[in-house]
C-alpha cells in the first residue's frame, strides 16, 4: 500500500464523497499506488537556496483516476502544478524538465483550442490542462518558516515549512468565457501543499479538487457540477547510499514532524493531524522501530486523534530502506509503513553512528469503520533525552 522508491515513499487517497451528485468531496479512502505503469504516483520536485531553506517547487500527479468524461474514458492529462503567479502554461519539455515560460496561444487559435464551446469531446485534452489563464487565486510558495534543525542536538529538529495554493481551470472549455478565457480563476478545482524539510529529507502535503463528468468531454449529457479530490503524502529526498549504510550499532532519532490526514468514519470529514515521532534504528539486525505519538488535529483545539502507533519494520535487501506493518495504538486502524534513511549514512556523533536523518510514510484503515488514515514522518539524529 505504500509506494517505495529509490528517492522516497509516498501514499494516496480520494474524498468517498458520491462522484454523480453535486457535492463538496470530504471523507477519505485510501488508493494503492505501485511501481508498475498506469498506477496512480505524486512526484514533488523542489529547489533549495543557499541555506539549504526549501525556495519552491512542482507537483506532478498522474493517473490518479480523475476523468474528466466518461467514468470509462481515459483519465485527465497529467497535473503539473508549480503555483506560479503568472499567465502561461506549464509544460514538460523534452528533456522532462518543468517549464513555466510558455506563452498561452490566444483564445482565437482553433488548432490549438480544438474543442470549442459547448464541446463535443473529440478535442485535445492536453490543451486544456496546466494552463495558467489568471494572476489570481493563486498563492505562490510562501518564503520558509524556519525550523531549529541547523542546531544539531541542542535542537528539537523541527522543520522548514512552506505553503502554496491555487484556484485551477483545467478542463474548462470557455463555455461562459470571458475575454480572457474561463469566467473565473476557479471554475473547475482548487490545489494546494504544504513542504516540510529537515537538511536532507523533505516530506509533503497535497491535495486537488477536480471536476469530472464535464459534459464538453463527452459526446452527450454529463453534469458540470460534478468534483472529486485526491490527497497524498510524500516524504523524499537526498537518501543514503546503500553501502555506506553500517552494518552494527544502533542510531536513536528524536523531535522532527509528522503531518496527515485522517477521518473517522467512511463519511467522515477530513482532519489534517500533526504528532511527535521517535525511530530507534538496529542496524546490526535490520529493525527499525517507529512510534508515532500525540498525535492531534492541526489547529489550536489540538484534539487527540486515535492514530498513534508503534511499527516495527525491517530494512531490506537495499539497505536505505525499510518497511513493515503499523496498527494504531487504540482503535482497529491497521496498514502498513515504509521510508529511507537520509544523508550521510557514517555521520558519528547524537543518536549513534549511522545515517543523518530518516523519513517515510504510512497508511491504516478500517473496514469495518470506513476510517482511514494516510500521513508521513521526518527525524534526526539527537543525543538521548
Amino acid at each position: 500500500g505504500v509506494l517505495q522508491t529509490a528517492y522516497g515513499t509516498q501514499v494516496i487517497a480520494k474524498s468517498t464523497t458520491s462522484e454523480t451528485v453535486a457535492t463538496t468531496p470530504d471523507g477519505l479512502a485510501l488508493i494503492s499506488p505501485a511501481s508498475t505503469s498506469g498506477a496512480p504516483v505524486a512526484e514533488v520536485r523542489s529547489r533549495r537556496d543557499a541555506n539549504s531553506a526549501f525556495s519552491g517547487g512542482t507537483l506532478i500527479l498522474s493517473n490518479l483516476g480523475v476523468k474528466w468524461g466518461l467514468s470509462t474514458g481515459a483519465d485527465r492529462p497529467p497535473i503539473i502544478e508549480p503555483f506560479a503567479t503568472t499567465i502561461g502554461r506549464t509544460v514538460l519539455t523534452a528533456a522532462n524538465v518543468v517549464d513555466t515560460t510558455v506563452p498561452l496561444p490566444a483564445l482565437t487559435n482553433g488548432s490549438f483550442y480544438d474543442n470549442p464551446p459547448p464541446g463535443n469531446g473529440a478535442g485535445t485534452q492536453a490543451n486544456y490542462a496546466n494552463n495558467r489563464y489568471f494572476t489570481t487565486g493563486v498563492s505562490t510558495w510562501s518564503a520558509a518558516a524556519l525550523g531549529d534543525w541547523r542546531n544539531g542536538s541542542s535542537g528539537s529538529y523541527f522543520p522548514d515549512s512552506s505553503s502554496a495554493s491555487r484556484n485551477h481551470n483545467d478542463g474548462d472549455v470557455f463555455l461562459n468565457a470571458s475575454p480572457n478565457g474561463p469566467a473565473a480563476d476557479d471554475t473547475k478545482g482548487y490545489r494546494s501543499a504544504v513542504h516540510y524539510n529537515l537538511q536532507n529529507v523533505n516530506l509533503a502535503g497535497w491535495q486537488t479538487i477536480e471536476t469530472v463528468n464535464i459534459p464538453a468531454w463527452i459526446s452527450s449529457g454529463g453534469n458540470s457540477g460534478l468534483k472529486t479530490a485526491r490527497y497524498g503524502v510524500v516524504a523524499y529526498g537526498a537518501v543514503s547510499a546503500p553501502d555506506t549504510v553500517p552494518t552494527t550499532g544502533t542510531v536513536t532519532y528524536r523531535g522532527g514532524w509528522v503531518y496527515g490526514v485522517y477521518a473517522a468514519s467512511a463519511t467522515g470529514s477530513r482532519q489534517p493531524f500533526i504528532a511527535d515521532v521517535s525511530v530507534t534504528a538496529s542496524l546490526a539486525s535490520g529493525q527499525v522501530s517507529v512510534t508515532v505519538s500525540n498525535a492531534r488535529t492541526f489547529n489550536a483545539a489540538a484534539t487527540p486523534l486515535p492514530v498513534n502507533f508503534t511499527s516495527t519494520s525491517t530494512v531490506g535487501t537495499v539497505r536505505n530502506a525499510f518497511a513493515g506493518a503499523a496498527t494504531a495504538s487504540t482503535g482497529s486502524l491497521s496498514g502498513g509503513v515504509a521510508g529511507h534513511f537520509y544523508g550521510t549514512s557514517t555521520a558519528a556523533g547524537g543518536g549513534g553512528t549511522g545515517p543523518t536523518e530518516i523519513g517515510g510514510t504510512f497508511r491504516m484503515s478500517d473496514a469495518g469503520t470506513g476510517a482511514a488514515v494516510i500521513g508521513g514522518f521526518m527525524s534526526g539524529k539527537k543525543p538521548a533525552l
